[in-house]
């Protein structure tokens, strides 16, 4: 009687693992069914959105927006390494799949 606590917390750390891993699973082919887009764009603006603090681990997510040649503004997000190397005004070809940006291509301008 005193292992039923211990066995129902145990089944319900398993179950759990598994919805979650199903989630994410569906969530990533979701993903890979998304078209991927090449567009000639400029760097107009960089953002970074932090959440957590204080007794929480710090989050954050980086946001770049682009300019394609219609005058449409994008906004996606980037990795931090891409984040870095990323400057407003630099011009070239930006490869995203969603809001995920896999690639920028810098136009070296002469």
């Amino acid at each position: 009687m005193a292992m039923l606590p211990f066995l129902v917390i145990i089944v319900g750390l398993i179950a759990w693992s598994v919805v979650k891993a199903a989630s994410n699973r569906a969530a990533r082919r979701d993903f890979e069914a998304l078209p991927q887009y090449s567009e000639l764009a400029v760097v107009v603006s960089k953002r970074t959105e932090v959440s957590g603090g204080g007794q929480d681990v710090v989050h954050q997510v980086h946001y770049v927006t682009f300019e394609l040649p219609s005058g449409q503004r994008r906004e996606l997000r980037v990795s931090p390494a891409g984040y870095g190397m990323l400057v407003e005004g630099d011009q070239g070809q930006v490869i995203f799949k969603g809001d995920l940006v896999l690639d920028f291509q810098r136009q070296v301008l002469r």
